[in-house]
């Protein structure tokens, strides 16, 4: 009975057990790198006698692709988001890709900037902010200047979904996914940022020295502490911000773009806010104007729109 006993314990003993994954970690969690260069990702398996097994995706192979050992190659200027999976766990390591020349973009739909060059102005508004007298691209205030995705640092010839390097969507399944500034698991990863980083905000890149797009509060601010008025600035039209301290700021109506097309210029203003509509991530504040009205509101972020920088009086 002894020998008997010890016997089935060695059998048993002996029977391989599969032991199940209880997490995999890339590092890092996020990486910039320029275009046409390569980067090795690690992950680690938790516990380590779990199969070690990887499989390796990429959320866009147009901006980069990613091998069976986790090695990234980038393509194109662009964001996208590399996952490994293990059994049935998963991680994601979000990849920027910059062009190492930006006079030279990568990306054939982005273009340089045009010149800006302007004043800063004190409306004496609560906050202290000054605002920029012309909009980014325009070197007057009546110039439309350049027009700007949201989120995006250049300007482009062409916005669609395919051209937005932030988000795309998919229509046979009519689902969008938001690679950065997302709230909702409805739109892909969820980071919860909610303003743009500087990174990711055209002033700071064009004019720098503490500049940036306004949030939509400072948009709200604006429009609560001055006084409007629908006029004409060297024969083209838009609104003019008076503050009480008689300074004020002008607003050309330079209409918005949408894939290759400039769309009711002269007739309606479209100015980003650096504020994500946290309830509908795949918009994002901004002001909207017309002869009759303007208002804070939201917009399809892959829309080029105006811009308008502040800063603060240090």
């Amino acid at each position: 009975m002894v020998v008997l006993s010890l016997a089935l314990l060695g059998f048993f003993g002996c029977r391989p057990e599969t032991v199940d994954v209880d997490s995999v970690t890339i590092r890092p969690a996020s990486v910039e790198l320029t275009v046409g260069s390569t980067y090795q990702l690690s992950a680690v398996v938790l516990p380590s006698d779990a199969p070690q097994e990887l499989v390796w995706t990429s959320s866009r192979p147009a901006v980069a692709n990613v091998n069976a050992s986790g090695l990234v190659t980038t393509v194109a200027v662009g964001e996208c988001d590399i996952t490994v999976y293990a059994s049935d766990k998963s991680d994601v390591c979000h990849v920027r890709v910059v062009d190492g020349n930006q006079e030279n973009p990568i990306d054939p739909t982005t273009i340089a900037p045009n010149p800006t060059r302007g004043q800063w102005i004190d409306l004496g508004l609560p906050s202290g902010l000054k605002w920029y007298s012309v909009n980014l691209g325009a070197t007057a205030p009546e110039h439309y200047g350049d027009y700007y995705a949201w989120g995006e640092t250049h300007p482009r010839s062409v916005y669609t979904w395919e051209t937005y390097s932030l988000g795309d969507y998919n229509s046979a399944s009519q689902t969008y996914t938001m690679y950065k500034y997302n709230t909702s698991a409805d739109y892909g990863m969820v980071d919860n940022k909610t303003t743009l980083e500087v990174a990711d905000d055209a002033a700071t890149s064009i004019l720098g020295n503490g500049a940036r797009i306004p949030t939509k509060a400072e948009w709200q601010e604006l429009l609560d502490n001055t006084t409007a008025t629908w006029t004409t600035q060297n024969g083209v039209y838009g609104r003019k911000y008076t503050a009480t301290n008689g300074n004020s700021l002008f607003l050309p109506v330079a209409g918005y773009r949408g894939s290759s097309e400039l769309y009711v210029t002269g007739e309606y203003g479209a100015y980003w806010s650096s504020s994500l509509d946290e309830d509908s991530p795949g918009r994002a504040w901004g002001m909207y104007f017309s002869s009759h009205s303007h208002d804070v509101g939201s917009g399809n972020r892959l829309y080029g729109r105006s811009v308008r920088a502040v800063r603060s009086q240090n």
